[in-house]
């Protein structure tokens, strides 16, 4: 097992990388969650809240969109502008009284869940991220400790991986609560636990996924009482991760003048620790993603002790109740680099309810996705349905980390295929049977166009062809998973079809699927292959070899253009750029996919390779520069 973590590690670092500018602050996703925030009058209202920290719209229980009043700072009954690109406030209280006169009138005049349109929204996004981005800059803290937060390198045993994060508890001078460090610490360590109705804790969620690979689990701290209330932390001026930085940095100083060993928790190689988990008294006052917002993200500035440093946190509140769920998705960004398989603008569903790191309620979150799981980090069985014989039966069992790929002529776009069912960590699912799962590396979940330029990077082909997780209907329903009693081929002519982007035949070909069970079989029709001898049950080839860097096709032309920054020949500048440069300065690999890398990775022309390169990859990728040094 040893070898085989140890490699997969190596791939699953590699993409770490590609995905690190997703990891900077990223939370779990709300759609409709209820939350109270705080009026001015320190009296509450319930609301429902939609997106994340980089842009949220909050509505009243009833449907009505909501802002805070900017002259007066209430929560107030809001309206679109005149340029359809913001809410204003309407000046109208929003109150636990909806029957009073002000709030019924304004109401008549409203229309429910008003939305401005997703350019706009996307603008906004990125705002907020260019915001918090400039905030790591202008600090000597360097981001690249943040994106080699990860798992590449670390100590392995025979056993799997094991890993001993931190969890930092915080309350305030104004704010107490009745949930006990024990109870916290069972919620993360404790095998078997099933408190608060959760399936089991953090550590065994991430060890059963893992196939017993991932054995984490969290030194728990005292509660730490903050230097000043959590108003001054809850500021709805400030924007998310600054108090959130402060608050963090004066709780580890607090740990370390009380003399706890740093050098205790686990780091890779470069002595980073790999998690920092930070749990606060009380709810997230203020609402559209700031003061203390739960988010992950990077320390302004790096914390130093006992030979080790803490860059990567993520920060939660400890409510009422104690829900693994959060917990999970942030640390699968901390831990494993797993990027949000939800849409930010929140007008498609991404990979819907079938995936942890897309949209995952309650206490018994679902699996990662099998590109997550199986490709990233190498965890349970890959069968590659392409080497199998024409005409092969296969068998695919319920809830194992069993996948099966079939690769197209593009290495980093292809099929996953797996059989799950509503029992155990998927019992909330809306459907069971076949999965089939449309992986392009190159996409994105923000992406819901369903074109060749833009398109999901985690898609699930939904059985029925309505695509709905695209359409933002819902997150998933009866008729997306692939069964006998109602769709049993999948191939070039069904829909939805077996395809690649960019319209061309992938070749996947497959019939005569089963009724859903805890076995299910279809029969993969390889019709170009030599192979003849066909195999009922094939046996499930295990893989850790990391997806191999893709050969450039020769250019045969006698003076070929070089785009300055595309290292791997793809003509654009991307987070494919960034990873391979990455890859090439750690010497993960020697040389870069396009013959011309070496140059295009020069950008800023002082005839070598080196950080400082890199930097400015980083800087274009995030808008801070619009061109490189090496072009005139």
């Amino acid at each position: 097992m040893k070898s085989h973590v140890k490699s997969a590690m190596v791939l699953f670092g590699a993409l770490f990388i590609i995905y690190f500018q997703q990891m900077l602050v990223v939370a779990a996703p709300h759609n409709g969650e209820v939350y109270s925030l705080k009026q001015p009058d320190n009296s509450y209202v319930q609301v429902k809240v939609y997106g994340d920290e980089f842009y949220q719209r909050i509505e009243s229980i009833d449907g009505y969109t909501l802002v805070r009043d900017s002259d007066t700072n209430w929560i107030c009954y809001a309206e679109v502008n005149k340029g359809q690109n913001d809410f204003v406030s309407t000046g109208i209280k929003y109150s636990k009284d909806e029957n009073k006169e002000q709030q019924v009138e304004v109401k008549r005049k409203l229309t429910k869940g008003q939305k401005l349109n997703r350019k706009v929204i996307e603008n906004k996004a990125d705002k907020a991220k260019r915001i918090f981005f400039s905030q790591g800059f202008s600090q000597q803290n360097n981001i690249s400790l943040c994106s080699e937060n990860n798992l590449l390198q670390v100590q392995q045993t025979e056993e799997g991986t094991k890993i001993l994060g931190l969890t930092l508890l915080i309350k305030f001078s104004d704010k107490d609560t009745d949930i006990a460090k024990q109870n916290v610490s069972d919620m993360i360590n404790k095998v078997g636990y099933d408190g608060y109705g959760n399936n089991g804790s953090v550590r065994d969620y991430f060890y059963d996924v893992s196939g017993g690979e991932v054995i984490y689990n969290n030194y728990v701290t005292d509660f730490y009482v903050a230097k000043k209330p959590k108003s001054y932390y809850e500021d709805t001026d400030i924007e998310v991760g600054v108090r959130a930085n402060e608050l963090i940095q004066e709780a580890l100083q607090d740990l370390e003048s009380k003399g706890f060993d740093f050098s205790i928790l686990s780091t890779n190689s470069n002595k980073i620790v790999l998690a920092l988990n930070v749990l606060y008294a009380g709810s997230p006052d203020t609402g559209w993603g700031k003061g203390l917002w739960p988010h992950s993200g990077c320390l302004d500035e790096t914390f130093t002790a006992d030979d080790v440093k803490i860059s990567a946190y993520q920060i939660a509140p400890l409510e009422k109740s104690l829900n693994i769920t959060t917990y999970i998705h942030e640390n699968g960004h901390m831990l494993f680099g797993w990027p949000d398989l939800y849409d930010y603008d929140s007008d498609s569903k991404g990979a819907g309810l079938y995936s942890v790191m897309s949209y995952s309620y309650g206490a018994n979150p679902v699996p990662p996705d099998p590109y997550l799981r199986s490709i990233c980090c190498g965890w349970g069985k890959v069968t590659t349905l392409n080497d199998l014989p024409d005409k092969t039966t296969v068998s695919v069992k319920a809830g194992s980390l069993e996948v099966f790929k079939f690769d197209g002529p593009n290495p980093e776009e292809y099929f996953l295929i797996e059989n799950i069912s509503k029992t155990g960590r998927w019992a909330k699912i809306p459907d069971e049977g076949l999965i089939i799962w449309h992986i392009d590396e190159n996409g994105s979940n923000n992406w819901q166009d369903m074109t060749y330029e833009k398109h999901y990077m985690v898609s699930v082909e939904q059985a029925d062809g309505e695509f709905d997780l695209e359409g933002n209907i819902n997150y998933g329903d009866s008729s997306d998973l692939f069964d006998g009693s109602n769709y049993t081929a999948f191939n070039d002519t069904t829909s939805p079809s077996s395809k690649l982007w960019d319209g061309q035949s992938s070749g996947l070909n497959i019939t005569n699927i089963s009724i859903a069970g805890d076995t299910m079989t279809f029969t993969i029709n390889n019709s170009n292959s030599s192979k003849t001898t066909a195999t009922a049950t094939p046996t499930p080839i295990p893989t850790a070899t990391p997806t191999p860097i893709p050969t450039p096709t020769q250019d045969l032309s006698p003076t070929p253009t070089i785009i300055i920054g595309d290292v791997n020949g793809d003509n654009s500048v991307n987070s494919l750029d960034f990873a391979y440069t990455r890859m090439y300065l750690l010497g993960i690999s020697s040389a870069f996919p396009s013959k011309n890398g070496i140059i295009a990775a020069d950008v800023n022309a002082d005839s070598s390779i080196n950080s400082i390169d890199f930097a400015y990859i980083r800087q274009y990728l995030l808008g801070y520069i619009d061109k490189f040094p090496a072009i005139p």
